[in-house]
């Protein structure tokens, strides 16, 4: 493995990764904390551009995640069903979101997407069960000017929006309330 993190315990479970010893890319290593039941809070500080596939993957207890600013990649199955994660504040530079990387994550209720993400993956927020509140920028949905969408079985809705609702939002059925934002 060719990066370097360490690792704190501060709290008896609260997990800090800090002392980056690498240079670029700046990478959490997949699996990294995988099945890792006894992790709840994570803070990774800036210098982090790539969280690595199934780095997190069934991290059960995981209720509070700070993602650092620098933050450009979360990899394919990164936080998969993180059954405890219930809000996700995506950093305003994240540049791409891989297939199934929250999938799972059934108590997450709210996402809010930043203008500078490019790709979201398949299933990325698939399954997530309490899902019912997402916001995102206007233009990941070729619209013009900010809406507010209320669905009913996802009807009614722009076809970009549903292409994304289909791909990457599949299994959310209490997602009912979309805002996009300049």
């Amino acid at each position: 493995m060719n990066d370097v993190f360490k690792v704190k315990t501060i709290l008896g479970m609260t997990f800090v990764l800090t002392d980056l010893g690498s240079d670029n890319p700046r990478r959490l290593p997949s699996r990294a904390f995988y099945k890792n039941s006894h992790i709840q809070r994570v803070t990774i500080p800036d210098g982090f551009t790539i969280i690595g596939s199934e780095a997190f993957k069934d991290a059960c207890n995981l209720n509070f995640l700070h993602l650092p600013d620098t933050l450009q990649l979360i990899e394919q199955s990164a936080f998969t069903n993180c059954s405890s994660l219930e809000v996700l504040n995506l950093p305003d530079d994240i540049r791409e979101i891989d297939a199934k990387a929250f999938a799972g994550c059934r108590n997450l209720f709210s996402v809010s997407i930043p203008a500078s993400l490019t790709k979201i993956g398949h299933g990325a927020f698939s399954g997530c069960e309490r899902l019912s509140e997402l916001t995102i920028w206007k233009g990941l949905i070729g619209e013009e000017k900010s809406a507010t969408y209320t669905l009913s079985r996802y009807r009614h809705v722009p076809p970009q929006l549903q292409d994304l609702l289909d791909s990457a939002f599949d299994g959310c059925p209490v997602l009912r309330t979309i805002y996009t934002h300049d």
